[in-house]
């Protein structure tokens, strides 16, 4: 019982490390499409 629970305890901070891992990854692609916003922005005023 024990080693399931030490199993399970493992796997728990995997998929947390993947979700952390995940939510980086949004904020991320949020941040290179506002640079790329304004990378457009400024080659329209030129």
């Amino acid at each position: 019982m024990k080693a399931e629970w030490e199993s399970q305890k493992k796997l728990l901070e995997t998929v947390k490390a993947k979700t952390a891992t995940l939510d980086q990854m949004d904020a991320l692609k949020k941040e290179v499409s506002k640079q790329e916003d304004a990378t457009a922005k400024a080659e329209k005023i030129q």
